[in-house]
């Protein structure tokens, strides 16, 4: 599984931006799918699918998170220094 972005996201700020909401969507779809396991709306079997399903859609957003960091940390165009940027 990988991520695709919405037209007109290029840049890793966009990207990440777009990435933390995908995150906390997965999140609410896993409350769901949580409150319904309880509500016994699904099955043990269902729950254990969904939760297969749940670690391979995770781990593709934190990969993704994990690469697009890389790119920003790494971003020297960013006039930062910690003396000027870090204050007390």
């Amino acid at each position: 599984m990988r991520v695709k972005y919405p037209e007109g996201i290029t840049n890793a700020k966009d990207k990440t931006e777009v990435l933390y909401r995908m995150q906390e969507l997965l999140r609410q779809e896993y409350n769901e799918y949580g409150e319904k396991f309880r509500n016994e709306e699904i099955t043990k079997e269902e729950w254990h699918q969904y939760l297969k399903e749940y670690e391979t859609k995770d781990l593709a957003i934190v990969s993704e998170i994990l690469s697009q960091r890389e790119i920003m940390k790494n971003n020297k165009n960013l006039n930062v220094t910690l003396k000027d940027n870090l204050v007390e």
